[in-house]
């Protein structure tokens, strides 16, 4: 009995040995369409920063598409956002608005190496 307990202590000591964590960053972009003007594409892409910027740790995982990863609780984070306006053409003689908001971010995720 006693070496039954040995070895199941050893065996759960030696699994937690091989368990670690990885922070690893990342990169990825929102996009929001369709705007009239300049000015609301703008207003659109800081929308989306002021968002980004109100959600926990969470539901930016899923924003950015982490929630495949085995993520450390409340590790993600965003480090930097910034917004791009694109001018495009839906049709001839259109012209529209395009806001790309660019996310840079970082996460902790567990591995079992």
């Amino acid at each position: 009995m006693k070496n039954a307990i040995v070895i199941a202590t050893s065996l759960l000591l030696s699994t937690t040995a091989f368990a670690a964590t990885h922070n690893q960053t990342g990169f990825t972009h929102i996009d929001k369409e369709g705007y009239q003007t300049r000015e609301q594409a703008y207003s659109a892409g800081f929308d989306v920063v002021d968002t980004l910027n109100q959600m926990t740790s969470r539901e930016q995982a899923f924003k950015l598409g982490l929630m495949q990863v085995d993520l450390v609780n409340n590790s993600v984070g965003v480090d930097e956002m910034e917004v791009v306006v694109e001018e495009y053409a839906p049709q001839r003689g259109q012209i529209a608005y395009r806001a790309r908001v660019n996310i840079d971010y970082h996460y902790t995720e567990r591995s079992n190496d």
